[in-house]
């Protein structure tokens, strides 16, 4: 046997073990994070991940048990925090903070399974996602490196991989006791294709260029999809069903048209081996919960989500969408659509992925009952993965420029990698700062010049001071006696500017 086959094995057991799919899920989708926002490989000597007989599943950077997942008592994550950052989890009564041993400035937070929940909380992510980043700053070696589970890392990063595992737990686990009674498909049916672990209700939630259309499209890519981008003046007749004005023979007439939301469900529903909503109603509860656990994921992608007004749009639709009002689900819930009178569920295999770009004040926030329904994804920017620039470092430039846009606004207006990711050149820089970042700047600040000035150097940024007299061949009593005209360095436009530059913005 292997030694990635034997961690495997190993692995596996304490999944068995640990026995709570969702918070084992959770485990990988934290330590998928981990992995990218700390940036190390699966052999880094900074890093191991190992499973233990006694402590479960941990993640340790350095001599530090960043996160980990473990049953005692009930199912437990935990996670590493600055000790600043408390008070965080003071309104959450069901979270233990234990204070490490050592002097450090570190805590650790327990957290039940069934409150996951609280994982979502952006404040919080954001403070676990600082406190790793200084984790691998001040690490030199794991003492646990001789234990690290190679398997575990390629299981946070392939996801393909991760639904085989849970896949192969699932079936061990139930084989016996739904192989009766039941209507089972055929192998090669391509109703059963790949089944995602993201949750049903998901939305990508960041500033521009922080990778959340990519996401979406990586997504995309790997199931049956659906993409639509949400407007101001979308309704649920478009996204559901709804009587419109059909041109035959000459004649206009009025049917019932089918909204992108019902032909994503009906697609979702035919992977589960059903043709219709009234066919799968008529089956038995039984059969309806195998054939939607092993039918393979539907995605349908709202592009903007928010921009919409999603409680007119979603309508009676708010409830079904909810994990356990699925179809298949253990309480199912049907309602008759008030067009057609049709009999109507949102299939358990429907995944809904939204994007919501957290720079728009103009639109209105998400509805609180909608809101409740989806879990949030939090996206910064991924400066680590942007390369150098004949001596610029990127990633510290961006850093800077971001760190003073946060002062003076909120961290929800930084920019993103995704603007730099195809620089190659000082002159591909150029034309990113003068066609992108310096406009997007203009937005934020409403052309309050001068502070487009602090974030980006006076050196970008030129402001020539004119007098009234000089212009005007007099002093005007009502005005200023100076004023400022500000441009943008010409030699930016020209791609010509010395990389100096840049460089000082940072230094």
């Amino acid at each position: 046997m292997s030694n990635l086959t034997e961690q495997k094995n190993i692995l596996s057991k304490k999944i068995q073990e640990i026995n709570d799919r969702e918070a084992s899920l959770k485990f990988f989708v934290l330590l998928q994070e981990l992995i990218e926002i700390a940036n190390v490989d699966i052999d880094d000597p900074r890093i191991a991940f190992s499973v233990r007989k006694d402590k479960g599943i941990t993640a340790n950077i350095n001599f530090y048990a960043a996160l980990k997942l473990y049953r005692q008592s009930g199912v437990w994550l935990e996670l590493m925090f600055f000790k600043r950052d408390q008070a965080l989890f003071n309104k959450f009564k069901e979270v233990t903070i234990q204070t490490n041993s050592d002097s450090s400035d570190f805590i650790t937070a327990k957290i039940p399974s069934e409150n996951k929940r609280i994982l979502d909380d952006t404040k919080i992510m954001s403070a676990w996602q600082h406190c790793l980043e200084e984790l691998k700053a001040t690490a030199a070696s794991s003492k646990k490196k001789e234990s690290h589970n190679h398997f575990m890392y390629q299981m946070a990063e392939n996801e393909s991989l991760r639904n085989e595992f849970f896949w192969e737990i699932s079936n061990s686990d139930s084989e016996k006791s739904h192989t009766e009674g039941l209507t089972l498909l055929q192998e090669d049916e391509p109703a059963y294709t790949k089944k995602f672990n993201i949750p049903l209700n998901l939305i990508y939630v960041g500033p521009p260029g922080t990778g959340k259309t990519y996401e979406v499209q990586q997504l995309a890519q790997q199931a049956d999809s659906q993409f639509i981008t949400f407007h101001q003046s979308y309704s649920y007749e478009e996204f559901m069903e709804g009587i419109r004005p059909i041109s035959k023979n000459g004649q206009v007439i009025y049917e019932i048209v089918k909204g992108v939301f019902y032909k994503s469900c009906l697609a979702a529903l035919r992977k589960a081996g059903y043709q219709s909503f009234g066919e799968c109603e008529n089956d038995s509860i039984e059969n309806r919960e195998a054939n939607f656990r092993n039918a393979g994921s539907q995605i349908l992608i709202i592009d903007e989500i928010n921009r919409a007004n999603i409680s007119k749009v979603f309508g009676e639709l708010i409830t079904l969408i909810e994990d356990n009002k699925r179809l298949g689900a253990k309480n199912e819930l049907w309602l008759t659509l008030p067009y057609s009178q049709e009999k109507f569920g949102v299939p358990a295999n429907l995944h809904i992925v939204g994007t919501m770009n957290t720079t728009d004040r103009s639109i209105a926030l998400l509805d609180l009952a909608l809101r409740r329904r989806f879990e949030f994804k939090e996206m910064s920017p991924q400066l680590h993965l942007l390369q150098d620039i004949e001596e610029i470092n990127i990633e510290k430039l961006i850093s800077k420029i971001n760190q003073r846009i946060e002062f003076l606004i909120d961290r929800e207006h930084c920019i993103g990698h995704a603007y730099f990711i195809h620089c190659q050149s000082l002159n591909d820089l150029c034309k990113v700062f003068s066609g992108k970042i310096i406009p997007l700047l203009q937005e934020y600040f409403n052309n309050d010049w001068e502070k487009i000035r602090l974030v980006i150097g006076n050196e970008i940024i030129l402001r020539e001071t004119l007098k009234t007299k000089q212009i005007f061949g007099q002093v005007l009593d009502e005005f200023e006696d100076e004023s400022f005209r500000y441009s943008i360095n010409p030699d930016l436009v020209s791609g010509e500017i010395d990389k100096e530059v840049f460089l000082r913005i940072y230094q």
